[in-house]
Formats: C-alpha cells, structure tokens, sequence
C-alpha cells in the first residue's frame, strides 16, 4: 500500500451524501477510478471490478477488468437497486487495475 501511495488509508464515507447511489457513486468516482461492486442476492459470490463509464436516473454503465486481467470490450448495465454492496480503495482491486493499465473505454459504435 505504500508503494501504491495508498498509506494511511483514507475513509471513503467522509463526507459523502449518502441520500442515493445517484448522490453518491460520481463522488466515489472522483475519489478512486477503480470500484468493486457486488449484487450479492443476484449473483453471490460474484464481483465486478472497473470504473463506472455512464450514469442513469436509476442505473450505471460498468466498465469492467476481466477475469484476465484486461479492460472488458463492452459495458453491463447495472441497475442500482441491485447493488448491495461498492468497495473503494480495495488492495486487490488496485492490484488488477495495475496489472490491466490504462483504461480503454469500448467504442459504442463496434
């Protein structure tokens, strides 16, 4: 984590308005680029990890890395009412971040 300049860890609920995923997913976006989201009554043991590409009223578009290490060729779509938990500044999620590089946002036009 020192290495990652990620020493002290920082709380990433202070200060947040916390009203709404609308609220407050753009002020995590601001704070790390990389998210970790679960839905875990739909899918348990599942995990997403990127960075949100395009908000909605009631919904997300998902960039994500994955499974092997590299940034996905298409965006999901992630209704908020699904959403059950968001992790930030997660060591392992900062990890496969590193190892996938810069981001490279899909062409929706493909």
């Amino acid at each position: 984590m020192r290495a990652q300049r990620a020493w002290p860890p920082q709380s990433a609920a202070k200060g947040l308005d916390l009203s709404s995923p609308k609220a407050f997913l753009p002020q995590l976006a601001r704070l790390t680029p990389i998210l970790t989201f679960h839905e875990e009554l739909r899918k348990p043991g599942k995990l997403w990890i990127g960075s949100i590409a395009e908000w909605k009223k009631k919904s997300m578009w998902f960039h994500c890395i994955d499974p092997d290490g590299r940034w996905s060729q298409i965006l999901i779509k992630v209704k908020f009412r699904n959403l059950t938990r968001i992790d930030v500044f997660d060591d392992y999620a900062n990890a496969i971040a590193e190892v996938a590089g810069p981001r490279v946002v899909p062409d929706p036009e493909e």
